[in-house]
């Protein structure tokens, strides 16, 4: 397997997130100064950097109406060509660290993080964490399965599950 770059240069960098777009193209998300990269639907070249500002880019996700999230130290962005913009929600992560998101089959946003877990729902913003009970924190990664149950890794607290209904 080959480092991919152009002209000479690579993502020497913690790769964090990948995410396919709309179009074919990856993005790749890295934790550092790097920033968030996009690469062609070929896998062979780099195209344009997406604002390379950000730093800590722990997730990047595909809405299923087409929506490319990125979470991460600074909140919840969305990519819009080769900018960043804040995402309504990011109001609720000021202190916070995104590290996931999750459509359920309700069409819920599940956003995980360093503090908890977040549901957004028909416009309803609800958080689950140590201040509502929740023992476990620095949440990792998520799944639905086919009986619409949740799972969400935690950092040292092993394996949340959550069943509505």
């Amino acid at each position: 397997m080959n480092k991919m770059g152009r002209r000479g240069k690579t993502i020497d960098d913690f790769v964090y997130t990948l995410a396919e777009g709309d179009t074919g193209q990856y993005y790749v998300g890295t934790i550092s100064r790097a920033g968030i990269h996009r690469i062609d639907k070929n896998g062979d070249q780099f195209i344009q950097p997406v604002d390379n500002k950000r730093v800590g880019t722990k997730a990047i996700y595909k809405s299923r109406s087409g929506e490319m999230l990125v979470g991460g130290a600074e909140g919840i962005f969305t990519i819009k060509g080769d900018r960043l913009s804040e995402h309504h929600l990011s109001k609720y992560f000021s202190k916070d660290n995104v590290t996931g998101f999750l459509e359920d089959h309700k069409d819920n946003l599940w956003i995980t993080s360093d503090l908890g877990i977040h549901l957004y729902s028909k416009g309803v913003y609800t958080y689950f964490g140590e201040r509502t009970g929740l023992k476990a924190k620095f949440f990792r990664g998520s799944y639905e399965d086919s009986a619409g149950r949740i799972y969400f890794g935690s950092y040292g607290y092993g394996l949340i599950v959550y069943i509505n209904g």
